[in-house]
Protein backbone atom coordinates (compact mmCIF):
# COMPACT_ATOMS: atom_id res chain seq x y z
CA UNK A 1 0.00 0.00 0.00
CA UNK A 2 1.15 3.51 -0.85
CA UNK A 3 1.96 6.18 1.73
CA UNK A 4 -0.46 8.50 -0.06
CA UNK A 5 -3.54 9.27 2.02
CA UNK A 6 -6.85 10.46 0.60
CA UNK A 7 -9.49 12.07 2.82
CA UNK A 8 -13.06 11.51 1.62
CA UNK A 9 -15.85 13.61 3.10
CA UNK A 10 -19.49 12.76 2.37
CA UNK A 11 -22.64 12.46 4.47
CA UNK A 12 -23.73 9.29 2.63
CA UNK A 13 -22.13 6.22 4.24
CA UNK A 14 -22.68 4.15 1.08
CA UNK A 15 -20.74 6.66 -1.03
CA UNK A 16 -17.94 6.69 1.55
CA UNK A 17 -17.77 2.89 1.50
CA UNK A 18 -17.54 2.79 -2.29
CA UNK A 19 -14.85 5.47 -2.38
CA UNK A 20 -12.86 3.81 0.41
CA UNK A 21 -13.05 0.44 -1.32
CA UNK A 22 -11.91 1.86 -4.68
CA UNK A 23 -9.15 4.01 -3.18
CA UNK A 24 -7.73 1.20 -1.07
CA UNK A 25 -7.97 -1.23 -3.98
CA UNK A 26 -5.91 1.30 -5.94
CA UNK A 27 -3.20 1.03 -3.29
CA UNK A 28 -3.83 4.29 -1.44
CA UNK A 29 -4.77 4.89 2.19
CA UNK A 30 -8.25 6.30 2.80
CA UNK A 31 -9.70 8.25 5.71
CA UNK A 32 -13.42 9.01 5.73
CA UNK A 33 -15.55 11.66 7.40
CA UNK A 34 -19.33 11.95 7.42
CA UNK A 35 -19.59 15.74 7.49
CA UNK A 36 -17.80 19.03 7.18
CA UNK A 37 -16.82 19.51 10.81
CA UNK A 38 -15.48 15.97 11.15
CA UNK A 39 -13.75 16.33 7.78
CA UNK A 40 -11.93 19.49 8.84
CA UNK A 41 -10.87 17.86 12.11
CA UNK A 42 -9.48 14.80 10.28
CA UNK A 43 -7.80 17.06 7.72
CA UNK A 44 -5.97 18.92 10.47
CA UNK A 45 -5.04 15.73 12.35
CA UNK A 46 -3.87 13.68 9.37
CA UNK A 47 -2.59 16.13 6.73
CA UNK A 48 -3.86 13.98 3.82
CA UNK A 49 -2.25 14.14 0.40
CA UNK A 50 -5.59 14.90 -1.31
CA UNK A 51 -9.19 15.59 -0.33
CA UNK A 52 -12.47 14.60 -1.98
CA UNK A 53 -15.47 16.58 -0.70
CA UNK A 54 -19.16 16.09 -1.39
CA UNK A 55 -20.54 19.41 -2.61
CA UNK A 56 -23.75 19.24 -0.54
CA UNK A 57 -23.81 17.61 2.88
CA UNK A 58 -25.54 18.49 6.15
CA UNK A 59 -26.12 22.03 4.87
CA UNK A 60 -26.38 22.99 1.24
CA UNK A 61 -23.12 24.95 1.38
CA UNK A 62 -21.15 22.64 3.70
CA UNK A 63 -19.00 21.10 0.99
CA UNK A 64 -18.28 24.31 -0.88
CA UNK A 65 -17.42 26.17 2.34
CA UNK A 66 -15.09 23.37 3.46
CA UNK A 67 -13.43 23.26 0.03
CA UNK A 68 -12.95 27.04 0.12
CA UNK A 69 -11.47 26.86 3.63
CA UNK A 70 -9.00 24.15 2.65
CA UNK A 71 -8.08 25.87 -0.62
CA UNK A 72 -7.50 29.24 1.09
CA UNK A 73 -5.32 27.77 3.85
CA UNK A 74 -3.63 24.95 1.93
CA UNK A 75 -3.51 25.95 -1.76
CA UNK A 76 -1.00 23.20 -2.53
CA UNK A 77 -3.41 20.42 -1.46
CA UNK A 78 -5.17 18.56 -4.33
CA UNK A 79 -8.90 19.06 -3.88
CA UNK A 80 -11.70 17.28 -5.70
CA UNK A 81 -15.44 17.92 -5.55
CA UNK A 82 -18.00 15.12 -5.62
CA UNK A 83 -21.50 15.98 -6.77
CA UNK A 84 -24.65 14.40 -8.15
CA UNK A 85 -24.51 17.15 -10.79
CA UNK A 86 -20.78 16.79 -11.40
CA UNK A 87 -21.07 16.20 -15.14
CA UNK A 88 -23.23 19.31 -15.51
CA UNK A 89 -20.77 21.37 -13.46
CA UNK A 90 -17.92 20.10 -15.66
CA UNK A 91 -19.79 21.12 -18.82
CA UNK A 92 -20.78 24.56 -17.50
CA UNK A 93 -17.49 25.59 -15.89
CA UNK A 94 -13.83 24.75 -15.70
CA UNK A 95 -12.72 23.08 -12.44
CA UNK A 96 -10.08 25.81 -12.13
CA UNK A 97 -12.84 28.40 -11.83
CA UNK A 98 -14.08 26.53 -8.77
CA UNK A 99 -10.54 26.37 -7.36
CA UNK A 100 -10.59 22.56 -7.38
CA UNK A 101 -8.40 20.06 -9.18
CA UNK A 102 -11.26 17.94 -10.45
CA UNK A 103 -14.96 17.17 -10.31
CA UNK A 104 -16.37 13.69 -9.79
CA UNK A 105 -19.92 12.62 -10.63
CA UNK A 106 -22.10 10.59 -8.27
CA UNK A 107 -22.45 7.68 -8.38
CA UNK A 108 -18.69 7.40 -8.19
CA UNK A 109 -17.00 5.88 -11.23
CA UNK A 110 -14.19 3.89 -9.61
CA UNK A 111 -12.07 3.86 -12.76
CA UNK A 112 -12.34 7.64 -13.14
CA UNK A 113 -11.52 8.18 -9.47
CA UNK A 114 -8.37 6.05 -9.69
CA UNK A 115 -7.42 7.69 -12.97
CA UNK A 116 -7.57 11.13 -11.32
CA UNK A 117 -5.45 9.93 -8.39
CA UNK A 118 -2.91 8.21 -10.65
CA UNK A 119 -2.57 11.36 -12.77
CA UNK A 120 -1.80 13.33 -9.62
CA UNK A 121 0.44 10.88 -7.77
CA UNK A 122 2.35 8.87 -10.38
Amino acid sequence: MSDITILCIDDDPDVLLVMQTVIEKGGYKCITASGGDEGMKLFEENDPDAVIIDMMMERIDSGSRLAENIRNNHPEKPLYILSSIGDNISRMTDSGQLAVDGILQKPVDGDRLLEMLQERFS
